[in-house]
């Protein structure tokens, strides 16, 4: 990404899984997209292995 770019400011307002408002700030893309590679994302990709029972001591 260009860095003009990366430190371009932006609004995110985020949700949780009840709608209720969690955040409402202004951050640089550059750090948009690390929080979504580092936080948001492994958050659903636990939350999924949760679900699947993967890494279950049961499963074969």
């Amino acid at each position: 990404m260009p860095e003009a770019t990366a430190d371009r400011t932006v609004r995110i307002r985020l949700v949780d899984r009840t709608g209720r408002q969690v955040t409402d700030a202004e951050v640089t893309w550059d750090r948009l997209i690390r929080m979504r590679a580092e936080e948001h994302l492994p958050g659903h990709t636990a939350r999924l292995a949760a679900v699947s029972g993967a890494g279950s001591a049961t499963r074969p």
